[in-house]
């Protein structure tokens, strides 16, 4: 059984109010409600449900997902309303399966306490270690029925020491804490390393181009676009675009050629045979622990992870299956070349595609063709608004609007940051405004890339009104950040003009 770390947030908290705990896969919804009761020191005085908003990498939007407890009172308060799924039986890891995957935990449907919960990572369990167990916090919680005090500023937060608040918490949570049993299973590094020579042996790139495809459907359903990348003077391996995103990304690259940009937006994994030179001192470790060694120039295989905001890391537990059944499936498709087979190019609407059977509890894979009907970029999401509704009236309230008009972009820092060493690092996001007539910087701020970017941007667009003290008249941008923003500015009634280029902000990039 493995471990999932998650990340559990109150929603609209200024400061933030977050919880980080380490929570038994197997554990069911009603396990994690007395957890994050736990966490926040909430009392069990109020109903409570939990909704699905992301799972298994896609953002569940077609119909409402509810899982809580069915009882009189619940369907009193709800006219009749009724969950989907019993939290009694229901387990979180039916719902979260993948990194980033979300769930909406609301408590006191009075005071409408909502809490993010997000996968943040899949961890195999710790010898005597119990769970759940609370290994970081930020803020003191808000007490119980005190909405309307925070809401109108009568309350103050209280200083935490992080310390021992987590203590605190998990004395708490003794009475939930279960030991997990440890089970030794394959050595998967050991493995994949073993692919990743075979791989190699086949010499790939001298049979294939790189523009031809084909399409590894994993056993959790997830597509992968893989491309054979060597030739004179170049890296040799495996490049794998991950689901609709990498496949956006993929046509970005064929349709306007690689550029440094596309290693910030792209889902991809990516295996090179490298010099000894190239390799980090993870990489090393790796690869002697397995008791390897390699000679010669591009012999020696490297991995890495690419996601957007993110920078290129070491494979997490569960992108190394991903790999083994990549690479697997990837030796059997080469060979298929090497005997005559011609793979359809990149951008044709039928690629040639291994998929996966289960056959009798038995996984077997077999040849298959899959339909592209589309490679056009995925369109950009739509955002909705994100802020507080009280909080946003109290803002209105407190400041009128003004004559003053600003460029305002969010801008990817290319110096990553690490927060926590062996954590992977991330490339922060700079909210920017400048005063438009005269180019002056009047706003800024950092902000960490996540999957809750969207909120993030609308809450630091309220903050800088509170540091000018005014809602200004108007607001040029681009696309992107006007798909974020537009929500917040119509409530505010502030005109928005979407441009191409911010002549202003422009000078300032050329000197970050």
């Amino acid at each position: 059984m493995m471990i999932y770390q998650l990340k559990v947030t109150i929603r609209h908290m200024k400061p933030p109010v977050w919880r980080r705990v380490l929570v038994n896969g197997d554990t069911t919804f009603i396990e994690l409600h007395k957890t994050i009761q736990s966490l926040f020191e909430w009392e069990d005085y109020h109903l409570h449900g939990f909704e699905v908003i992301r799972s298994n990498g896609e953002t569940v939007s077609k119909k409402m997902i509810r899982i809580g407890t069915d009882d009189d009172q619940n369907e009193f308060f709800f006219l009749g309303a009724r969950y989907d799924y019993d939290e009694k039986e229901e387990k979180i890891n039916r719902w979260l399966n993948k990194e980033k995957d979300r769930l909406l935990y609301t408590y006191d449907y009075g005071d409408n306490w909502e809490h993010d919960i997000i996968l943040e990572k899949v961890l195999p369990p710790e010898e005597d270690q119990t769970y759940p167990t609370c290994v970081k916090v930020k803020g003191a919680a808000p007490g119980e029925d005190s909405r309307g005090d925070w809401i109108s500023g009568e309350v103050a937060m209280e200083e935490i020491v992080p310390n021992e608040l987590v203590s605190e918490i998990n004395e708490r949570l003794v009475s939930l804490a279960k030991p997990v049993s440890i089970k030794q299973g394959k050595n998967n590094w050991g493995y994949l390393f073993k692919l990743a020579n075979q791989f190699k042996q086949l010499e790939p790139w001298k049979v294939m181009s790189d523009n031809e495809v084909f399409v590894v459907e994993l056993p959790d359903n997830q597509k992968v676009f893989c491309f054979v990348i060597g030739g004179i003077n170049s890296e040799y391996g495996l490049s794998v675009f991950i689901g609709d995103e990498g496949l956006t990304t993929m046509t970005k690259i064929v349709s306007s050629g690689y550029t440094e940009e596309k290693i910030f937006e792209q889902r991809s994994l990516l295996l090179t045979f490298s010099d000894r030179s190239d390799l980090s001192n993870e990489d090393y470790k790796l690869i002697k622990k397995e008791q390897l060694t390699y000679r010669g120039k591009k012999q020696w295989p490297q991995f890495r992870s690419f996601e957007p905001g993110k920078y290129p890391w070491y494979l997490s537990d569960k992108e190394v299956e991903w790999f083994i059944c990549i690479l697997d499936q990837a030796i059997h498709v080469v060979q298929k070349v090497i005997a005559g087979f011609s793979l359809p190019l990149f951008g044709e609407p039928k690629l040639f595609a291994r998929v996966v059977e289960n056959q009798n509890e038995t996984m077997v894979w077999k040849d298959d063709w899959m339909i592209i009907e589309d490679y056009s970029p995925v369109q950009r999401k739509k955002y909705h608004l994100m802020i507080d509704e009280l909080q946003l009236e109290r803002l209105k309230k407190s400041y009128r609007k003004k004559n003053q008009s600003y460029e305002v972009e969010t801008i990817l820092h290319r110096n990553p940051v690490q927060e926590h060493e062996g954590e992977r690092p991330y490339f922060p996001i700079i909210f920017l405004a400048l005063e438009r007539k005269h180019g002056m910087i009047v706003f800024h701020k950092m902000m960490e890339t996540n999957d809750d970017t969207g909120t993030q941007i609308q809450q630091t667009f309220m903050s800088m009104i509170e540091s000018l003290q005014a809602i200004p008249r108007e607001v040029f941008m681009t696309e992107k950040d006007y798909a974020v923003l537009r929500p917040l500015t119509t409530r505010l009634g502030i005109s928005v003009l979407k441009v191409k280029h911010l002549t202003n902000i422009e000078n300032v990039k050329r000197m970050l």
